[in-house]
């Protein structure tokens, strides 16, 4: 009796089909590189969280257009897909974080 092999399961939200035609995504990937979209929102979540955080414990008023993470927006990117597109999906998640980090 041989290995036995499972076979993988995709549970994320951006990956639609394989293989689709270059249509403004990462050649092979529909919606750009594999994971990009839902990348960016969760880094964008977590540095938003981490300096909202920060910016109300050091007394820094309500300001989450204001850090170089905001600005910059490409922590995570791996030059697939628009990098416009990773920047606008980082920065709401961003936002988000930033909101729930400083309390509000």
């Amino acid at each position: 009796r041989g290995p036995v092999y499972s076979t993988p399961v995709y549970r994320g939200p951006v990956y639609t089909t394989p293989y689709t035609p270059y249509y403004g995504g990462a050649y092979g990937y529909g919606n750009g590189a594999y994971g990009t979209s839902a990348n960016a929102q969760q880094i964008g979540f977590q540095d938003g969280l981490n300096d909202g955080r920060n910016d109300r414990l050091t007394g820094h008023s309500f300001r989450p257009t204001h850090d170089d993470n905001f600005k910059n927006a490409t922590r995570g990117f791996n030059g697939y897909g628009s990098e416009q597109a990773y920047k606008d999906t980082y920065r709401v998640g961003y936002e988000q974080g930033y909101q729930q980090g400083y309390g509000r």
